[in-house]
């Protein structure tokens, strides 16, 4: 296909484009974009790390509880 039937092909761009309304790429927002992710990567294996505590506080705590009303009823 020759660049001039290309050309006929393809749609005229009119206006602004998509490419032109985005943001330009900017160094410093690149990185506090990658710092933020980054946090929230941490905050994120942080709560997992504190529900996985607090699961094995809970089990424990049933553990005991129901070893506790076990015990009682033995007597």
């Amino acid at each position: 296909m020759k660049k001039e039937e290309v050309e006929k092909l393809s749609i005229p761009i009119q206006g602004p484009t998509k490419f032109s309304l985005q943001r330009r790429w900017n160094l410093v927002e690149d990185l506090k974009e990658k710092e933020r992710d980054q946090l929230l990567k941490e905050i994120s294996s942080s709560l997992n790390n504190i529900e996985k505590t607090l699961e094995r506080i809970e089990n424990l705590f049933r553990f005991k509880l129901f070893n506790t009303e076990t015990n009682n009823l033995d007597k």
